[in-house]
């Protein structure tokens, strides 16, 4: 059943809006309200344990700014791709305080976030495209291509090292900024398979190492046109599922 909206007709702005995400790296929660004005973020760096401090999270960025969560007028979290426990929770919680709250609940792909968050951070150069790559945990990389103006110009998918030259240029891109969480081992990539193409001016910029929950809240809540109502999650492959070591144990026919 879906939950009856504290507003019957559809919002395009809001007063205030949390958002968070754990997919990407951690715990990233942030917290936007348009009166007194408030933007905020709390970060925590953790490879483990995130359900443990998600909700305690929100609750203490919120009630930080003399606000409960039964003020919050939006939900927005991340929809993947990136870790596939972290994603789970995200959505989950999300879900759950959309029912609880009586609010609308938003999701956009990690990917697309990164991109927004760069893109309101630079001067534009029309010409020039974003290119997001963030963690697999694999050889490969969770890749993106955005217009200057954040739109599409690829699906999200999954790269080899060796292919991410080609593929960018697959795409009609001849000049782009990188962006993401894995610069580093990518340049090294680029590097040691010898693919830097000759006619592709690649930007390097600043390693992200976690969601910025906080501009994603703020934009959220004048721009909600840009995010969906969709929350179906955004894997591109399926969970790692390790064989158990033990052998299984037989039980002696009787």
């Amino acid at each position: 059943m879906s939950p009856k909206w504290k507003r019957y007709a559809p919002l395009t702005q809001f007063g205030k809006v949390l958002a968070f995400d754990t997919a990407l790296n951690g715990v990233s929660v942030g917290y936007y309200q348009r009166d007194p004005y408030v933007s905020d973020a709390l970060y925590l760096d953790t490879v483990r344990g995130q359900a443990e401090h998600l909700i305690p999270m929100t609750k203490s960025i919120v009630e930080k700014h003399g606000a409960s969560l039964s003020d919050v007028e939006c939900i927005i979290t991340t929809i993947g791709p990136g870790s596939f426990t972290g994603l789970r929770l995200a959505l989950s919680a999300a879900r759950s305080y959309g029912m609880a709250l009586s609010v609308p609940v938003y999701g956009i792909s990690v990917l697309k976030a990164l991109a927004l968050g760069y893109s309101a951070s630079i001067n534009r150069d029309e010409d020039c495209h974003i290119v997001v790559a963030i963690e697999t945990k694999r050889s490969d990389y969770y890749m993106q291509i955005f217009t200057a103006d954040v739109q599409a110009a690829s699906d999200p998918v999954t790269v080899e090292a060796g292919q991410v030259v080609p593929w960018i240029e697959s795409h009609n891109v001849t000049k782009a900024h990188i962006i993401g969480d894995v610069l580093g081992r990518l340049q090294s990539d680029l590097t040691s398979t010898k693919s830097q193409g000759e006619s592709l001016d690649l930007n390097w910029h600043e390693n992200q190492s976690h969601f910025d929950a906080k501009f994603i809240a703020s934009h959220g809540a004048d721009h909600i046109d840009s995010y969906s109502s969709d929350l179906t999650p955004l894997y591109l492959r399926g969970a790692d599922v390790s064989a158990p070591k033990a052998k299984a144990r037989r039980i002696s026919d009787v």
